[in-house]
């Protein structure tokens, strides 16, 4: 719970046209960083899909939600860093989902 906690501090919680959103970064985020970008816009859309925004790189879906059938976001796997599985998106998808509330 503190290593939550500690990462939605260090989000910059912004609207963005209608979602809820913060800026997080490699260095910034106390969680584990299992991306390859070093940082991005971490938005919640609705209906919990938590996705980041990786500037011109685009944005990818992070959790099942924003995965779905017809998410119109790149799979989130793709920016993953080499040796690390989808169980380490929980950091990002649990700070991303605080953004949902």
């Amino acid at each position: 719970m503190r290593l939550v906690t500690t990462a939605l501090l260090a989000l910059t919680i912004v609207a963005c046209g209608g979602a809820a959103a913060g800026q997080v970064s490699r260095d910034t985020f106390d969680g584990g960083w299992p991306l390859t970008i070093e940082s991005g816009e971490l938005r919640c859309e609705p209906e919990n899909e938590v996705v980041i925004n990786a500037g011109s790189d685009g944005v990818y879906a992070l959790n099942g939600a924003a995965r779905g059938s017809d998410s119109p976001w790149l799979d989130g796997y793709d920016i993953m860093r080499p040796g690390t599985v989808p169980a380490d998106l929980g950091d990002l998808i649990t700070a991303g989902l605080a953004l949902c509330t």
